[in-house]
């Protein structure tokens, strides 16, 4: 009998033994298992994004067609972008699809970390004469058995913003006929392309060195003060009009007005040399002094002479 229950004891043992291994590897699997879920990069999250856009023509104007260039860029690097389309809206009704074409353009298949870019052909409205115009596009492509879209607005700037910018011009309001006088200026260039020709035209009455008063080269991006001087050649309230002029990408000339200005001008310092008129009665006098004083050194020393 105690044998038996040796033996009972001794198979209970082994059967609770063997189901603590067992339930120790399914713990052991089943956390692998998680482990591997958590790592695994989702197939679904794939991001296409508008990393670039420009404006072929560098702007957009009223009544003209353009072409919009979108550098489109699969910010994952894992999966790819299947079907992806891009469809463009403007809401202010000033930018629309050109002559021929839709709104909606087919891209197809963006590998991961690729890029690609995309031209829209556009017609800008003829009523249209703001500075900027809105411009939002629809991304929408599948990925992982998921269907994405994503919305990304932007603006297109039109040819009504001066390339270069004046933000201030200082004239001295006293000056003197004939001197320097200062005149500050600071400014900037708004566009993408360097302003060669810029220069500052003075209408009033001043030198011929006045009224051109070149900028020299004016670099895209850039901001400037600068002095020059004006030369006024009348005394007296005087009145100058500053225009500044350039010739834009186009080849255009553009002109803006910068202001009228008030300066009082002063006489010119004139080093006044005076020429004393010569006495005629006064320079004979003196010229008779000298000659009698002569006669009388001569006689005094005659004098002298026959006393010896």
């Amino acid at each position: 009998m105690k044998r038996v229950n040796y033996i009972f004891k001794a198979c209970m043992g082994c059967l609770l033994a063997l189901f603590l291994v067992i339930a120790h590897f399914d713990v052991l699997a089943l956390a692998a298992e998680e482990e591997a879920e958590e790592t695994k990069e989702p197939a679904f999250n794939s991001v296409v994004e508008i990393s670039d856009y420009w404006i072929d023509e560098g702007f957009i104007a009223a009544g003209k067609e353009a072409n919009i260039s979108l550098t489109l860029h699969n910010a994952n690097k894992h999966s790819a972008a299947n079907g992806l389309a891009v469809q463009f809206t403007s809401n202010s009704g000033m930018v629309y699809p050109a002559y021929g074409n839709d709104n909606q353009f087919y891209v197809g298949t963006l590998e991961a970390g690729e890029s690609t870019i995309l031209s829209i052909p556009i017609t800008v409205n003829s009523n249209f004469n703001a500075d900027y115009a809105d411009f939002t596009c629809y991304l929408s492509y599948e990925t992982g058995g998921s269907r994405i879209t994503n919305q990304l607005s932007m603006i297109l700037p039109s040819a009504n913003i001066s390339s270069v910018a004046v933000k201030s011009v200082d004239v001295s309001a006293h000056a003197i006929k004939n001197g320097k006088s200062l005149l500050s200026i600071n400014y900037s260039n708004n566009s993408t392309e360097n302003i060669n020709d810029a220069e500052l035209v003075i209408d009033g009455n001043v030198s011929e060195t006045s009224r051109n008063i070149k900028l020299d080269t004016v670099l895209a991006g850039k901001n400037y003060t600068k002095d020059f001087n004006i030369v006024y050649t009348q005394e007296g309230q005087q009145t100058i009009t500053i225009t500044l002029r350039y010739t834009d990408a186009n080849g255009e000339q553009v002109e803006t007005e910068l202001g009228t200005y008030d300066v009082v001008v002063d006489k010119e310092h004139v080093s006044e040399v005076v020429e004393q008129s010569e006495n005629v009665t006064l320079k004979w006098i003196g010229r008779a002094i000298t000659i009698g004083g002569l006669a009388a050194v001569f006689v005094a020393i005659l004098i002298y002479i026959k006393k010896k």
